[in-house]
């Protein structure tokens, strides 16, 4: 496997120089020594992982875009989605069972909150806590813990809550393969999916895609932890049964807060919303074209569909007056529009349902972490 390796590594920085040189810019960083000389770092095997973890209960998924796509092409088809069932694994430890008899299973665990008896063996450093004298905003922290086989990925993806990610690899190794948001358009996206399946890609062909799109490309190993800043791409290829933790950190400003649960997602609301990230209404250059866009979420449609074709259109200009030069420019030929009418899930927000950022934090929150630190 070749890898572009172009992702800095660096100690652990202070808190303001890892906001204005990483968080700020969306730039992914791996800190090195984050977790050094705590007991999670003692967690070296499957065969730990299983002492430790072997009787929490999991719930088994298959990779994300897989299930996507199946639910998009039943809905554009006017047919039921039938939906695979897991093997029984009701445990950790059955899950590592079936990962002993079938070690290229496509079943995986994604984000299982994590389980108290990883948590107790994990103390959250200052650098992912709010700063000193700032008490913690309602649903700040969140953390799932990953499981994956060997040859497994997570197909590319933005993640639509708007966190940031500290991803700590606890064992095994995993590739990343991240992209800006701006590269969206190369990506051949369907909501906050690209479509571009990077895990079949020739390696030679793979590290061309990845040069065009202006990738980082980098391999994370046992004890480090990746900053993923907010809305960039991710791609992930397991290069082994690997153990990771992940610390998603609500730390937007009062405009995002709003788009985040107002919006459906693409590549233009994707790059809007971070691109006001951590603007506060009424005290931002930014503040007209944050109202419009308020005014147009709030304003009545006839259908959900209409609401949809509004917003859509509207983010489209936004975007570009935001972000002239980055998401305005087509690679491929859109079949968004004319797919609408038979795929509401890309516009589910607005007949109702919940964005994903308002399920995140109906989780149970993280609050003795917060104590601790």
């Amino acid at each position: 496997m070749k890898c572009l390796d172009n992702v800095e590594r660096i100690p652990a920085p202070s808190r303001e120089v890892l906001f204005e040189r990483y968080v700020r810019p969306g730039r992914p960083v791996i800190l090195t020594d984050l977790f050094d000389g705590q007991p999670v770092r003692a967690l070296e095997s499957v065969e730990a992982a299983r002492a430790l973890l072997g009787p929490e209960p999991v719930k088994l998924s298959e990779r994300q875009l897989v299930a996507a796509m199946r639910a998009l092409d039943a809905a554009s088809s006017g047919t039921p989605s039938v939906e695979p069932t897991p093997p029984a694994c009701p445990t950790v430890g059955d899950y590592l069972d079936l990962l002993g008899a079938e070690p290229r299973t496509p079943w995986v665990m994604n984000e299982l909150p994590t389980p108290a008896s990883l948590r107790a063996r994990i103390q959250l450093p200052d650098l992912l806590a709010p700063p000193p004298g700032h008490p913690a905003p309602e649903g700040y922290l969140r953390s799932f813990a990953h499981l994956h086989n060997a040859g497994s990925a997570t197909d590319l993806h933005f993640d639509s809550d708007g966190r940031q990610v500290f991803m700590l690899q606890v064992f095994g190794r995993k590739r990343y393969i991240l992209f800006p948001p701006s590269a969206g358009p190369k990506l051949h996206p369907v909501a906050n999916y690209g479509t571009a399946l990077l895990a079949r890609f020739p390696e030679e062909e793979k590290l061309a895609f990845l040069r065009f799109a202006g990738a980082w490309d980098c391999v994370l190993e046992p004890g480090e932890t990746l900053l993923m800043p907010a809305f960039v791409w991710h791609h992930v290829e397991y290069l082994d049964l690997s153990l990771s933790v992940n610390f998603r950190i609500a730390d937007h400003g009062g405009m995002a807060r709003y788009l985040l649960r107002h919006l459906h997602w693409d590549v233009h609301s994707q790059n809007v919303t971070r691109a006001l990230l951590y603007e506060e209404p009424g005290r931002s250059r930014h503040d007209a074209l944050f109202q419009e866009l308020r005014r147009a979420c709030e304003a009545r449609y006839a259908s959900p569909l209409e609401r949809y074709r509004h917003m859509r259109t509207l983010l489209r200009d936004v975007a570009s007056r935001l972000c002239p030069g980055t998401v305005d420019t087509d690679y491929f030929l859109s079949t968004l529009g004319p797919m609408a009418p038979w795929v509401p899930q890309l516009y589910r927000v607005y007949a109702g349902a919940p964005s994903t950022a308002a399920l995140t934090e109906a989780l149970p929150p993280d609050s003795g972490w917060l104590e601790a630190a």
